[in-house]
């Protein structure tokens, strides 16, 4: 992403031989370098997904969504608004907007166990359906 703080270019890509530099030298983190420690800091989280950072998202022009009352990111579903502000904004929410996370994630958890519920059957039901066709296949 251009212009985001911890995208690294080629000018200043990190080589990872600093440590090795800094133990020939005798350097260690007391030694003042706090600028070199952190552009390590930077680099080792370049790959990272920063939480400030926009998210895109399409949202079709007659749809009506749900927006976070912090970051208006835009959601399908006011349970996904609830998960997202108990999840990303659980420090600065309301009690009734916790209260609400807490909800939604307690359904949610209980539709995900019934998915793997299900998911594990078929799966199960597929594996002895093939051992049976195989049994009788040879």
């Amino acid at each position: 992403m251009p212009g985001h703080p911890n995208t690294s270019t080629d000018s200043d890509a990190h080589t990872g031989d600093d440590d090795a530099d800094d133990a020939a030298d005798g350097d260690d983190a007391a030694d003042g370098d706090d600028a070199a420690d952190a552009d390590d800091a930077a680099d080792a989280n370049a790959g990272k997904p920063d939480a400030t950072e926009a998210v895109q998202s399409t949202v079709p022009p007659d749809a009506d969504p749900r927006r976070c009352p912090y970051c208006s990111r835009p959601f399908t579903t006011q349970e996904r608004v609830d998960l997202h502000v108990g999840l990303e904004h659980y420090d600065v929410c309301s009690d009734a907007e916790a209260s609400a996370f807490e909800d939604a994630y307690t359904d949610e958890t209980e539709e995900l166990r019934l998915f793997r519920l299900k998911t594990t059957a078929v799966i199960v039901v597929l594996y002895f359906g093939l051992l049976i066709v195989y049994s009788l296949a040879t």
